[in-house]
This record gives structure tokens, C-alpha cells and sequence, in this order.
């Protein structure tokens, strides 16, 4: 349970990682939505082995996450996206989540 912009400092640059977000996002008109969605942080670095392993294992993953249903929480609505691959570490923060969100639209 961190900021966005500091989990960056925890991925690291050599390894592939699954990262499951949940946050409040304000959409026009003041409507606020908690997006749920999963990042798979990919680094160019890592070895291939490594990439084919959590690439392979994904699927699982998502499905064991909930990442992909949609549902309501209260009178807020709890949206599941879907995942977004980050290749470089150092482009994770929240205005790269919140342009990934506008992408899926």
C-alpha cells in the first residue's frame, strides 16, 4: 500500500513483475471510479527465460486476481481493466496509469 509514484523504486530493472493497482480516479463531471487493473512490468533487460515464464504463468494470473470483472462497491462502481504492459520501470508513475486508463476507453 504505497503512492504510485514511489512503487517505482520497487520493481526492479532485471525482472519481470505483476503488479495489481486499485486507486481513486476522478473522471469528467466528478465521477469517481477505483480502476483495478494489473501492470506486468516486462524490462528490456531481463532475461528471455524469465519474460517466457511470467508471460506463460499471466493468464493465471489474471483470472486468480479478478482482473477483467466488473462489479459495484457501494454506489461507486469498481472498474477491472485490462492489463497494461510496462517495458520500462522508470515510466511507471500515476500520469502513465491514468494515459493507459484514457487509452481503454
Amino acid at each position: 500500500d504505497i503512492p504510485l509514484d514511489n512503487l517505482v523504486d520497487e520493481l526492479p530493472s532485471h525482472e519481470p513483475r505483476y503488479v495489481l493497482v486499485i486507486y481513486q480516479y476522478e473522471k469528467e463531471l466528478g465521477r469517481v471510479v477505483y480502476p483495478y487493473c494489473m501492470v506486468f512490468s516486462t524490462p528490456e533487460g531481463c532475461p528471455p527465460m524469465l519474460k517466457m515464464l511470467y508471460t506463460a504463468s499471466l493468464p493465471s494470473v489474471v483470472e486468480k486476481s479478478g482482473v477483467g470483472k466488473v462489479g459495484l462497491h457501494c454506489i461507486v462502481q469498481i472498474y477491472s481493466w485490462k492489463v497494461f504492459e510496462l517495458r520500462d520501470v522508470e515510466d511507471f508513475s500515476e500520469a502513465w496509469l491514468r494515459e493507459q486508463l484514457e487509452n481503454e476507453r
